[in-house]
């Protein structure tokens, strides 16, 4: 379930779980570009737990505001 969460919420989420918050992944990717491959739109997807069966990701196009989208995965053995 979609929850609004900010940065800050899911460093606390994961060191709820057991992680650290240095475990907490962010990286910026291009999502749109223009005509002549000029990058103009970013995003950001926040992760933890990639090295386990089980992880979160969440989707910003801000930092300082609320996530746009997430995602749970449970990856079967």
């Amino acid at each position: 379930m979609f929850r609004p969460f900010t940065l800050e919420d899911i460093y606390a989420y994961a060191e709820s779980l057991g992680y650290k918050k240095e475990a907490v992944d962010i990286k910026k990717y291009c999502v749109e570009c223009d005509d002549f491959d000029n990058e103009i739109a970013w995003e950001y997807e926040v992760s933890f737990g990639h090295e386990y069966t089980e992880y979160w990701i969440w989707t910003f196009e801000d930092l300082s505001k609320t996530a746009i989208e997430y995602d749970h995965c449970i990856v079967e053995e």
